[in-house]
């Protein structure tokens, strides 16, 4: 591949990984908005031919403590390990 082809790649990426922050923070403020109407309102689901939003109330997430368990239980770590493929992948950070 020729350097000028990179370059545009590189700063095409570039403007498209700044444009999805900014969705990703639109969204974020949209979310929010919805939240604070749905629990004012009592409203658990919204829907239209495009869009359906269901409103999930907070709650406790119970998870494992991966390594507490490698720690305190490697045995028992080793037994439960599951391998699973990844596809490669670009971490792309904008500074």
């Amino acid at each position: 591949m020729k350097v000028p082809d990179i370059e545009k790649l590189f700063k095409d990426l570039t403007e498209v990984t700044i444009e999805k922050k900014q969705i990703v923070e639109k969204e974020q403020e949209l979310k929010s908005e919805l939240i604070k109407i749905m629990e004012a309102d009592k409203i658990n689901l919204l829907e239209n031919a495009r869009i359906k939003i269901n409103y999930v109330k907070s709650f406790n997430r119970c998870t494992v403590n991966s390594e507490l368990l490698k720690r305190d239980y490697p045995e028992v770590a080793k037994i439960c390990m599951k391998t699973t493929f990844i596809d490669p992948f670009l971490k792309v950070k904008v500074i």
